[in-house]
């Protein structure tokens, strides 16, 4: 027969081992939400979605594949939209000062027809290419869903940038909406100063590595 001295000793270590694992499971436990919560922004990344989209002009289509490589100025408009119509010739010259840099700037017309805007086009005269979104493809991948105009800032490998500013002007959607996008986007007419800082930091890593 076991003393009763030794089978309480061995209980109380058997406890006490109870409660260690209990206690380190519940660590592991805590560990695994807070890598969750706070895992690297690389993983978090919001990318170029894959897509494919007819030219406004009528001639052919642009897709993913053919943008990526080189940084992306992508602009949601419609003619309707009065910020769309403030902002278009900001685009349009800063596209300007930029391309020989290597920075292709893309509208993406939406909810809108087909002939307002090519007439909002030709009145600007816009040169950077255009597409025709009809279905909110690549708008739905990219959540714009709030209001116009939206631009996202994209790297040459088709990343998003995660810095997001608020636009300088209300958009002009009919649910009244306040200026700010969700993901990656920006919401709201832009000033000459968050365009050129938005290409600025596109460019930064190529001037850098040169």
């Amino acid at each position: 027969m076991v003393p009763s001295d030794e089978l309480e000793g061995f209980d109380a270590t058997s406890r006490w081992r109870k409660h260690l694992w209990m206690a380190l499971a519940g660590i592991a436990a805590v560990s695994v939400i807070v890598y969750a919560a706070v895992k690297p922004a690389e993983q978090q990344e919001q990318r170029l979605p894959d897509f494919e989209l007819r030219l406004l002009s009528g001639e052919g289509s642009l897709s993913r594949d053919d943008l990526l490589g080189q940084p992306i100025v992508l602009n949601f408009w419609a003619s309707w939209c009065d910020p769309c119509r403030e902002e278009t010739p900001l685009l349009e010259r800063t596209y300007q000062a930029y391309r020989d840099q290597g920075v292709q700037f893309v509208g993406v017309n939406v909810r809108d027809s087909a002939r307002d805007a090519r007439d909002f086009i030709d009145d600007f005269g816009v040169t950077y290419p255009v597409v025709s979104d009809p279905d909110q493809v690549l708008a739905g991948a990219l959540n714009v869903t709030s209001g116009l105009p939206q631009t996202f800032f994209i790297d040459r490998n088709g990343v998003v940038a995660s810095a997001s500013v608020e636009g300088s002007q209300p958009n002009s959607s009919p649910t009244g909406l306040g200026a700010r996008a969700g993901g990656g986007g920006t919401l709201g007419a832009l000033s000459k100063e968050q365009l050129e800082q938005g290409v600025e930091q596109l460019l930064q890593p190529a001037r850098d590595d040169g």
